[in-house]
């Protein structure tokens, strides 16, 4: 039996705040009425300034937060619906913290209570006074399992995707983060191909214009000797379907001559692209060098490149960098992670610095993945700005594993697409158990 839970963990926050108030949760139970079993939750109506809070599972990997971050200012509410949609009683467990900027707890909260088969709860908390009006992380968990001692892990109904709406009065939010797609289009611009990969991205954008789309041009490991009209048609076309960042292909090699090209030589590609392709509006630079000692080299060249036009860079060292990548602000993304597998949730704290920086400085780029699961989407998301996920691999059959997309490609933008949700939960609201 699948339970919804997409409204437990603001319950979460409404006990809890009401127990840091001093007062008991239960005072807060304004209604408890019996519906038919598997109705659908009515979450509470998101507050023009409320922040969507996802929860993770007791079984998601250690350092899984899916931390929202939010400037809280004289005080925080919250208020909640929750229904039991089981045939027996369950008892519920719901766990929220909240930490300062430096990641540091300042309460962990834990509810656990009782509703009936059938039955529904609404709750409100009264507003908590913020001591230390500041930076907060807000970080919550949901879980149910059956009555009567029933506690087992088998027995265990796990929310892992349910979200809160937490009310902030008197704050200042900070931005939500959106996650784009980030594609490396390394096929031939075969527009009269209705199936073909350009024409397909194009699709895409146009089904889901809020997502944002990155796109890497490589007509020959850079522009080329000669301009391809094809190429020239193809990054129009991609523009006026609506696709944010056509980024053209400029091979670094880590900064090093010889044997990698000089910065004079990387002009020239710079002059090309823009001469020759107008409607590249921003690079992507292969091969960066991951240390502080060859920055000088990439400012220069960054430097150049906006005075031509250029928009938006990206740079691909396809691992950790050290932090002057990032805080030197010579680059707007960085790919921190490139390879035949998917990152961990781990690698990507330790590689994007977390929470030292907005997501939006992040990219990464996996192959070889088989299928697409959906989890990990929502749990990678909350890292980076860009991320792009494909089954081709390189072989000797094809060394190229970036000339098609993924078969799951549409499910994965549609993931990234908050505006068709309600909340991260990546449902839609009126959900119901199943």
């Amino acid at each position: 039996m699948k339970l919804l839970l997409a409204t437990a963990v603001l319950l979460a926050l409404a006990l809890a705040m009401g127990s840091l108030a001093g007062s008991s949760g239960g005072s807060y139970v304004s209604s408890v009425a019996g519906i038919g079993c598997c109705a659908a939750v009515t979450a509470a109506a998101a507050s023009p300034d409320a922040v969507s809070v996802q929860s993770v599972s007791a079984a998601s990997p250690a350092g899984n937060y899916h931390m929202k971050k939010a400037r809280l200012g004289t005080e925080l509410a919250g208020v909640a619906e929750i229904a039991n949609h089981d045939t027996g009683m369950r008892d519920y467990v719901v766990v929220l913290e909240l930490r300062d900027a430096g990641g540091i707890t300042l309460q962990l909260d834990i509810f656990k209570g009782l509703l009936g088969a059938g039955q529904a709860a609404t709750l409100q908390s009264p507003p908590l006074a913020i001591s230390a009006p500041g930076d907060y992380y807000l970080r919550a968990f949901a879980w149910s399992y059956p009555a009567l001692g029933q506690k087992q892990a088998t027995a265990m109904t796990l929310s892992p995707l349910a979200t809160a709406q937490i009310s902030v009065f008197n704050s200042t939010l900070f931005p939500q983060h959106k996650t784009g797609v980030y594609v490396p289009l390394y096929d031939y611009p075969l527009l009269d191909s209705p199936q073909g990969m350009w024409n397909e991205l194009a699709r895409a954008k146009a089904a889901h214009p809020a997502v944002q789309f990155a796109v890497t041009i490589n007509p020959w490991s850079g522009p080329g000797i000669w301009p391809d009209p094809n190429y020239a048609a193809g990054t129009s076309m991609l523009r006026q379907a609506g696709v944010d960042y056509v980024l053209g292909y400029l091979p670094t090699m880590y900064a090093t001559q010889p044997p990698g090209l000089s910065l004079a030589e990387l002009k020239v590609m710079v002059d090309r692209y823009r001469s020759w392709y107008p409607d590249v509006n921003g690079l992507m630079l292969d091969e960066v060098n991951s240390g502080a000692a060859q920055l000088p080299f990439y400012t220069e060249l960054v430097s150049y490149a906006r005075s031509q036009g250029m928009e938006y860079i990206v740079a691909n060292p396809g691992t950790s960098v050290d932090r002057a990548h990032i805080t030197d602000g010579i680059f707007d993304n960085v790919m921190i992670f490139e390879n035949k597998v998917l990152p961990t949730v781990d690698q990507l704290q330790a590689n994007t610095h977390y929470p030292d920086y907005p997501p939006e400085t992040f990219s990464f780029t996996a192959r070889n993945v088989p299928s697409l699961d959906p989890g990990y989407v929502y749990d990678a998301k909350e890292y980076v700005g860009f991320m792009y996920i494909t089954d081709d691999v390189e072989d000797s059959f094809d060394t190229n594993p970036y000339n098609r997309l993924p078969p799951y490609f549409d499910q994965l933008v549609e993931l990234l697409d908050d505006s068709s949700k309600v909340g991260d939960d990546g449902g839609s609201s009126g959900s119901s158990a199943g």
